[in-house]
């Protein structure tokens, strides 16, 4: 039986330009952690590098990631520059997700391994906008830091059942299961009011368990449970949501007519929701400017005040005095 010899990966050249020379140690050991044959000499190189040369290793460690002929290769660099973490570092991994086409995953992993400010904003650019290769490792690669910043993208993924939606799937786990999703979101500073509403919707639109995520409920309950770090978040929300459901917004239709309908409601064609401008601004004028009969008696006008706001916010048979209005 003849023994193959396992092929060696040849040492990339080493090249120190005039403006920036190479420290001779930091040499020595990025040729150790690319000539490595145990994860432990590779980890103890890198571990030499990020803390003694990581400001002046990284143009070098750039320029052999842009010439890595193996996957080893560039994985281990690509390593040593995300635990660098610097500007010059972070710019190169995403050059590297954007354009690489060999290594992929190791290129996006990398990504995602830099303690960077811009690291989840340019996992969700390649979410949303790469190649699907690039996409899917997104999608890991958000689950595993768990960023409230990837609920919404990832829940829109799944409930668009597009080629990346167990991918999705699996990163919504990681980072939080049932109502531990939304509430990640309450408590995320970095949302405002409106936002949370609208990823709320996107977790309900996802349908992630065999139960339908309720936004009503989940409020109430949070604001409600007094050990819930997010029950003053949730009261906030709950008031934004019922203001939604109960405010009134313009709706054009047939003839240039006017209509107004509830702000929460996503259909404009229920006539039984509708009211026409000119009414509520009749019931608006009512309680601005009330009758000289009514000024007089104290409890009429209150009871005209009742009338006109069930003439805004009453239903079809209510403003209509019984009868059922068409449109």
């Amino acid at each position: 039986m003849v023994a193959r010899n396992k092929p060696t990966v040849p040492a990339l050249p080493l090249v120190a330009t005039a403006e920036s020379p190479l420290d001779p140690d930091a040499a020595v050991q990025i040729s150790r952690l690319i000539e490595a044959n145990t994860s432990h000499d590779s980890r103890a190189a890198r571990t030499m590098i990020v803390e003694r040369f990581s400001g002046s290793a990284a143009p070098h460690l750039v320029k052999l990631l842009n010439d890595a002929g193996s996957a080893k290769v560039f994985f281990r660099i690509a390593r040593v520059l995300a635990d660098i973490g610097s500007d010059t570092a972070v710019d190169a991994l995403a050059l590297q997700a954007r354009t690489q086409r060999r290594y992929v995953t190791h290129a996006v992993r990398a990504l995602a391994r830099c303690k960077h400010p811009d690291t989840v904003l340019l996992l969700l650019d390649l979410l949303q906008f790469g190649r699907m290769r690039q996409r899917r490792a997104a999608a890991k690669s958000l689950g595993s830091l768990k960023t409230p910043l990837a609920i919404e993208p990832l829940c829109q993924a799944v409930a668009n059942k597009n080629e990346i939606e167990i991918e999705a799937r699996n990163s919504l786990r990681l980072i939080g299961k049932g109502n531990d999703l939304a509430r990640k979101v309450l408590l995320d500073p970095a949302f405002t009011v409106q936002d949370k509403l609208r990823i709320l919707n996107a977790i309900k639109a996802a349908r992630l368990s065999m139960w339908p995520f309720d936004i009503d409920r989940f409020l109430d309950a949070e604001s409600r449970n007094r050990t819930s770090p997010a029950r003053h978040q949730a009261k906030i929300a709950a008031e934004a949501l019922r203001n939604q459901k109960t405010l009134l917004r313009p709706s054009k239709r047939r003839n240039d007519e006017v209509l107004l309908r509830p702000a929460g409601q996503s259909s404009i064609y229920n006539d039984g929701l509708l009211l026409r401008a000119s009414e509520c601004q009749d019931a608006y004028d009512d309680l601005r400017e009330p009758s000289e009969s009514s000024a007089k008696n104290p409890r009429r006008r209150i009871a005209e005040a009742f009338r006109s706001l069930r003439l805004v916010f009453g239903s079809p048979s209510q403003r209509e005095g019984g009868e059922k209005r068409t449109i």
